[in-house]
């Protein structure tokens, strides 16, 4: 019966679930989206460190006043392009044997696919590659022209010395050639006399087939430029929390973990389980239809028509038989006088009537407890377990009486009973001490 008051409460059911399910799932997502910041976070790092340390040491070279000659075995075709076809900078040959020590140093940093390291000459409008780039890496006057790069903050030149400070710039986000591929540079500048001739970049391709359906954008707060790496295709996206990493002056990365992602993203839950719940609260209730429709019928089998008291079927139930089988009940057997008279000179109708009011009779007698059964024709027994032989005796006495007090008046007929009482003494069967109460009727006649 818990169950089926829980089970007609199905949404209140699926929703408790849906919780609990989105709590510990929460935890789960929380604990990926450490682990992915963390991951991101030392990437960067090395980065950074990668991009600050080429331009440092490409300025001790410089102030060294190093001369680098490439051998003719050294094929530069791959590695450097040109925007004017220019003979080599001392510089820039400089940074070509800097990126070859990255080369050699940081083989997995240099070589990963959606990574190209360069450095990018101001003087020579050259960009030197670590690494021949992975795809077609287009040149033009943008890449070196402070007027357009700086806006976008591509390029280190024109930008402020507070930007600059921790010599390090993280450009805005912007697209490739590839319209499904966004582009972030680190980049550090090379200064010479405290002019910038130079940056070091490490150009980020961010290809949003692997991020998971995250998407990343910029967003400008004062002087201060974050990098949201969230779910701008949730609705109330921004309903989140988020971890906050800085990469330089003015620049950090926020990395967002939605609530309402996790709402949305296991609704199915919510759906699944009230369903679950709706098809077990209806086959539940079809089976205690069922049992109850089959218990109404064995019921019904076993129950008189005319008096709805029990019929001799009552002695082939269970429940009888466990309240009799310990042997300690009485039976009062009840006998209807004159009733084929009462048919013969009224009719049957009067006969029916006069067995429902025996019927009535008994049952405001006797109690719930005990077994009133319609024996056959006008004989009636009453089971009383646990009762008295005495106290039996006084209650078929005032049955008798009750039953005479009522007549018929419609037909002008006076309804009487004799009974007869006897005590089981948990040696005889049932049937034996009906016997003992028709002989005792018997003798009552």
């Amino acid at each position: 019966m818990l169950f089926l008051k829980l089970s007609q409460k199905s949404s209140l059911i699926s929703l408790a679930v849906y919780v609990i399910a989105v709590s510990f799932i929460s935890i789960i997502e929380i604990d990926r989206t450490n682990r992915e910041f963390n991951s991101v976070a030392n990437t960067l790092d090395l980065y950074k460190t990668s991009a600050v340390l080429a331009g440092l040491l490409m300025e001790a070279k410089l102030d060294n006043n190093s001369n680098i000659k490439l051998t003719e075995e050294v094929d530069t075709s791959d590695r450097v392009l040109s925007l004017n076809d220019s003979v080599m900078t001392n510089s820039e040959l400089v940074a070509f044997d800097v990126l070859d020590d990255f080369l050699m140093f940081s083989d997995k940093l240099t070589r990963k696919e959606n990574v190209n390291i360069y450095y990018r000459s101001y003087v020579g409008k050259k960009l030197v590659f670590a690494a021949a780039p992975t795809e077609h890496y287009p040149v033009s006057e943008r890449l070196f022209d402070p007027l357009i790069c700086s806006s976008t903050r591509t390029c280190s030149l024109n930008m402020h010395k507070t930007e600059l400070v921790d010599r390090l710039v993280v450009s805005d986000i912007y697209k490739s050639e590839n319209p499904n591929v966004d582009i972030i540079e680190i980049m550090s500048p090379v200064y010479v006399d405290g002019t910038i001739i130079g940056d070091f970049v490490i150009d980020l391709r961010i290809s949003y087939k692997n991020l998971d359906g995250r998407t990343i954008r910029t967003e400008l707060v004062g002087d201060f430029h974050y990098y949201k790496i969230g779910y701008d295709n949730y609705p109330l996206s921004n309903l989140a929390g988020g971890l906050i990493l800085p990469i330089d002056s003015d620049t950090a990365i926020v990395y967002q973990l939605p609530i309402i992602k996790v709402l949305i993203d296991n609704l199915w839950v919510l759906f699944v389980t009230w369903i679950v719940i709706w098809v077990i609260h209806r086959l539940y209730s079809s089976n205690m239809q069922h049992k109850s429709h089959l218990a109404s019928a064995i019921e019904r089998a076993s129950k008189d028509e005319l008096t709805s008291l029990y019929n001799r079927k009552v002695f082939e139930d269970k429940e009888f038989e466990n309240a009799i089988k310990q042997g300690r009940y009485t039976v009062i057997l009840i006998d209807g006088k004159k009733f084929k008279q009462i048919n013969d000179t009224h009719g049957h109708k009067a006969g029916d009537l006069a067995l429902i009011h025996i019927a009535r009779t008994m049952k405001a007698t006797f109690r719930q407890s005990d077994w009133l059964i319609r024996f056959g024709g006008d004989e009636f027994v009453v089971i009383m377990p646990s009762c008295p032989l005495d106290a039996a005796e006084r209650l078929a006495e005032r049955l008798r009486e009750s039953i005479a007090e009522r007549p018929l008046t419609q037909y002008d007929v006076e309804v009487q009973v004799t009974t007869g009482v006897a005590k089981a003494t948990g040696n005889e069967s049932l049937m034996d001490v009906i016997e003992l109460a028709d002989q005792d009727m018997y003798r009552s006649k």
